[in-house]
């Protein structure tokens, strides 16, 4: 949404990698957020935003956890662009211009905010499996070449983890 939806729109899919714990009624993890997303001028790009994350969980027993989240991301949007570029006239006088492809990598940063409901499976000691939902938006701004844009970026991820207690 935003200035950076008018510039992007949404392709593919989208992750949310979540690693860290939970102590008591405080979770603390490092995430890191993708999408595919397209350009007007037809171009596939990635974007990807990382940074820790803090939870407060009102609702922690051991087998359901629902909490509210907020962290501050860092991250880029990276493709791949076709240039055109002058050739090197001393090795050959005959090329005047020439295509190359260059990766293009756009900077920027998120707010994340969002809730997550995670029910976990399986004995307390020793590995379990953990089936989580997680309902998020990013308030994000990048600086690209021209202009410094800023938008939002919902996500609604369903997973599946591993977890191990100590």
């Amino acid at each position: 949404a935003g200035d950076l939806g008018a510039r992007l729109r949404a392709s593919g899919g989208g992750c949310r990698i979540r690693m860290g714990g939970w102590f008591g009624r405080v979770a603390v993890e490092v995430v890191v957020t993708c999408a595919g997303v397209d350009t007007p001028d037809g171009h596939h790009d990635s974007l990807m935003l990382t940074g820790p994350s803090v939870a407060w969980l009102p609702v922690a027993t051991r087998w359901f956890q629902l909490g509210a989240r907020g962290g501050l991301l860092a991250g880029s949007i990276i493709g791949e662009r076709t240039a055109t570029v002058p050739c090197d006239r001393d090795r050959d006088e005959a090329c005047g211009f020439r295509q190359v492809d260059e990766r293009v990598r756009v900077h920027g940063f998120a707010a994340s905010v969002g809730v997550t409901a995670q029910l976990t499976l399986g004995a307390r000691r020793g590995g379990r499996f953990v089936v989580w939902a997680d309902l998020g938006t990013q308030l994000a701004r990048f600086q690209f070449a021209d202009a410094v844009v800023a938008g939002r970026l919902t996500q609604l991820t369903i997973g599946i983890g591993h977890a191990h207690a100590f």
